[in-house]
């Protein structure tokens, strides 16, 4: 495999960018996108740190070594792990805030994979849209979730998850416990919304929520 491609699937998989290599390391931005469109090839110590830093061996980082490479037969196959990274599907649902929020979508498919560290097979995660859990997760926060099989039974409250109702709404809060056993309390980080006071009966799923991804724009 050309070094450029194996560059940048090594990138692409762990999620960092030529801008968060440049600052955490020696090696410059502009040297790692020459590097990107195959201008360059790095060597010496540059090569070393990169591969230091991508937390790969320097023969698997030159393409002389398949032994970590993300190989796709099939597109639920996709998920594979480099290290303890795993590419987590995106999908196109997205998770609102405000219970009164009316929006509804349909069917969600695959639109990207995301990494993230210690990740189950059957992960998932979607985007927030809603500004009712700032500053914790802000619109365009990716969220990455675990379903919950056996809510009903036990949910850890004071932990935020993705709450679907059975009207197809998706919420993203904070679950504290009800006036009762069949009622839950929904909490937002925001202070303009209120909590809700929801009977379990009224919802249909619920997902923990693991860990968040979230783009810096500089």
């Amino acid at each position: 495999m050309e070094f450029k491609c194996r560059l940048k699937e090594i990138i692409d998989a762990k999620g960092v960018t030529p801008y968060r290599i440049g600052v955490d390391t020696s090696v410059s931005k502009q040297s790692v996108m020459n590097y990107l469109s195959g201008k360059n090839i790095p060597t010496g110590n540059a090569l070393k740190e990169l591969a230091a830093y991508l937390e790969v061996s320097v023969d698997f980082l030159m393409g002389e070594d398949s032994e970590k490479v993300i190989t796709v037969t099939h597109l639920e196959d996709k998920v594979q792990t480099i290290d303890n990274f795993r590419l987590v599907p995106l999908y196109s649902h997205d998770v609102v805030g405000g219970i009164n929020n009316q929006e509804m979508d349909t069917n969600g498919y695959i639109t990207g994979y995301i990494p993230f560290v210690n990740a189950k097979q059957d992960d998932i995660c979607v985007p927030v849209t809603n500004d009712s859990m700032i500053p914790i997760y802000s619109p365009g926060t990716i969220v990455q979730i675990r379903k919950l099989d056996y809510w009903k039974e036990f949910v850890e409250f004071g932990k935020v998850h993705i709450i679907e109702l059975n009207d197809d709404r998706r919420l993203i809060k904070t679950i504290r416990k009800g006036r009762d056993e069949k009622h839950f309390i929904l909490e937002s980080e925001n202070p303009k919304y209120d909590d809700a006071d929801i009977s379990i009966e009224f919802i249909r799923s619920i997902w923990l929520v693991l860990s968040k991804y979230q783009k810096v724009v500089m």
